[in-house]
């Protein structure tokens, strides 16, 4: 006796299930249920706090072996929050790094 006598294929296993639904209303419940999770899990993912309206940023190389470098930002955001009292941001580098804003009060 061969495999494909002993058993169904797995396949034809899920058509059996499939087959019956499609003709009743529990494909309508099923994909009301789909829409219903995706929805609640949506709700709990957290969006952060702002969002990126616009952004520019400009490498300048001050030296020909590339080692010293300037990098210049300029961001737009807008807060999906209230009360935001700081902005974080990220810096790297080897060596001294002065942070400057063009905005007074986050100097």
């Amino acid at each position: 006796m061969s495999r494909d006598e002993r058993q169904p294929h797995p396949a034809s296993k899920l058509l059996r299930l499939i087959v019956p639904l499609l003709g009743s209303d529990a494909i309508e419940i099923l994909i009301w249920l789909w829409r219903l999770g995706r929805r609640i899990l949506s709700l709990k993912v957290h969006e952060g706090m702002y969002e990126v309206l616009d952004y520019e940023a400009q490498l300048e190389l001050l030296d020909s072996k590339g080692e010293t470098a300037v990098l210049h930002k300029r961001e737009r955001v807008r807060y999906l929050q209230n009360n935001i009292i700081a902005y974080q941001d990220q810096a790297w580098g080897a060596r001294y790094l002065p942070i400057t804003s063009a905005h007074p009060a986050l100097r």
